[in-house]
């Protein structure tokens, strides 16, 4: 077979020494006089000097994983790379990612400010929004799988159902209409969305093609007007999470959780269920249990 070489790097104003790969396909690069950089989607960083990387490199020896161990002219440095880091092919996305999930066939589904983005076998994809649309950044949910594959997309304007088969989206309008103003997964299939219309407030279930009431209410002291998170904890109850306060509906009745109760919070953003009596709720300045007594 003809082979052929191809540069992974040049520069002439400098000696390369060695070079090695690093982890997510990044190089390293020793220069001559001492000199470290990591390259990566074509930027080069130097690294900062210190007593150990300052001189004579002797040796290198790699690690799995990426890891890597440097013997100097003064001593010995070692290399592991983050925990935490940018997926390289997704470096260029610096903008907001607030919602995550995984479908039946393992793709990993993101939502940013004006695109899905989605993994799939190792390969990113992007899925512009609708030009005007934006995601609503500020709920803790707004991406929900629905049954036949399609997802929810929770939008500053209302819902999109995007297909991915054929990669397009669909625009939701409420039939009555209301506006769609949150949604959260339903395990019993489709999502849970709050519709509102002037004083109303439903929680309806959608199952992508017609919605279904649960809970109607007139009174604007029953939910807080800027919900962030809905959970359902089964039997009809719900929990109401917003720029308010926490409200827990059950047997027909609202209420909101204060300093009395122990919930010393003056805020909910997000409701983490723990096990059948517990839950988790995320607010301004801490995380709050509720131990279901």
């Amino acid at each position: 077979e003809r082979q052929s070489c191809r540069v992974l790097y040049e520069n002439r104003a400098w000696d390369v020494a060695r070079g090695w790969a690093g982890s997510d396909e990044a190089l390293w690069i020793f220069h001559t006089p001492f000199s470290l950089l990591y390259f990566e989607n074509q930027h080069a960083m130097e690294v900062e000097k210190s007593k150990v990387l300052s001189r004579v490199l002797i040796g290198m020896a790699r690690e799995s994983g990426g890891a890597f161990w440097l013997a100097t002219s003064e001593g010995l440095a070692r290399h592991a790379p983050a925990a935490w880091r940018t997926p390289p092919p997704a470096a260029s996305w610096d903008g907001v990612i607030h919602d995550i999930h995984e479908d039946t066939r393992g793709r990993v589904w993101f939502v940013a400010a004006q695109s899905l983005l989605c993994l799939r076998e190792n390969q990113w994809f992007e899925y512009p929004l609708p030009p005007g649309e934006q995601s609503q950044e500020l709920l803790t949910e707004s991406l929900v799988p629905l049954a036949d594959g399609r997802l929810a997309v929770k939008t500053s304007s209302g819902l999109l159902l995007f297909d991915p088969e054929t990669e397009r989206y669909e625009k939701v309008t409420h039939p009555d209409p209301f506006d769609i103003v949150l949604i959260a997964a339903n395990p019993q299939g489709g999502i849970w969305a709050v519709n509102r219309r002037d004083e109303e407030t439903r929680v309806e279930t959608f199952d992508g093609a017609r919605f279904q009431t649960v809970i109607s209410s007139s009174n604007p002291g029953d939910i807080d007007p800027n919900l962030r998170h809905l959970y359902a904890s089964g039997h009809g109850g719900f929990w109401f999470a917003g720029l308010e306060g926490l409200v827990h509906y059950r047997d027909g009745q609202f209420h909101w959780f204060g300093p009395e109760e122990g919930y010393t919070d003056t805020a909910a953003n997000c409701i983490c269920p723990i096990d059948e009596n517990r839950i988790w709720v995320g607010g301004r300045d801490a995380i709050l249990e509720w131990n279901g007594a």
